[in-house]
């Protein structure tokens, strides 16, 4: 008998080894999409921002609405995320605005019928400035333009069941606005994960996400500035 209990201790061990990772039997395959734009895709961030403390707060960005226009669709969310709000809110009404992937999964935004590559996923743009749109106040009559600069690439992530890469560090202001910096960071399949308004000090962590119908898994380690 004392052969057969060392011949089960070792299987025994090895079977508490392999369950200390346990594979998600229902862990969604992810498409290519930085930034996946369907009806019904949510994103779900806690925020931690400062008043007179630090403070937190859990805040959803969904996409409801759709709309055709010239024979393609469009998406718009329920609320914007603020680096899209802002500075957009100042210029265009944002009943206007809507966006969508193109066939390589970049996203274009359609403000008050005027179409535009609002972010174009390519590593040969580091560090490239480039001009989305033209902001025109009409009230103060000043002429502005929203900008972005993909900052870094090949960044990493770690959920509780998988590691990811490839992933962009895009950053977004208005020319000559000080302070309107804001840091988006996409991954395939998730998104956005995490946001980061540097002049109040704002960061907002991928919490929860409905992609295509399918929840996304827990991020562990999210990438770091």
């Amino acid at each position: 008998m004392k052969y057969i209990g060392i011949v089960f201790l070792p299987v025994l061990m090895l079977f508490f080894m392999c369950n200390k990772n346990p594979v998600s039997p229902n862990l969604p395959e992810l498409d290519d999409s930085y930034f996946p734009i369907q009806m019904g895709n949510s994103w779900t961030f806690e925020e931690t921002y400062y008043d007179t403390t630090q403070k937190h707060r859990d805040v959803t960005y969904s996409i409801t609405k759709s709309v055709k226009i010239n024979g393609k669709e469009y998406f718009a969310f329920d609320q914007w995320p603020e680096f899209i709000y802002f500075p957009l809110a100042h210029y265009f009404d944002m009943d206007s605005v809507f966006i969508r992937n193109d066939r390589d999964g970049n996203v274009i935004m359609i403000a008050e019928n005027t179409e535009f590559m609002f972010i174009k996923f390519d590593t040969s743009r580091v560090n490239t400035i480039i001009n989305i749109v033209e902001l025109f106040d009409e009230i103060a009559q000043s002429q502005s333009m929203w900008q972005s600069m993909i900052y870094e690439t090949d960044l990493e992530l770690t959920t509780k069941y998988r590691s990811l890469t490839n992933g962009y560090r895009i950053c977004f202001w208005e020319y000559n606005a000080v302070g309107s910096q804001t840091d988006v960071f996409f991954f395939p399949g998730f998104g956005i994960v995490r946001m980061y308004y540097f002049a109040y000090a704002r960061d907002w962590k991928l919490k929860e996400a409905i992609i295509n119908g399918k929840k996304v898994e827990k991020i562990i380690l999210y990438p770091a500035f």
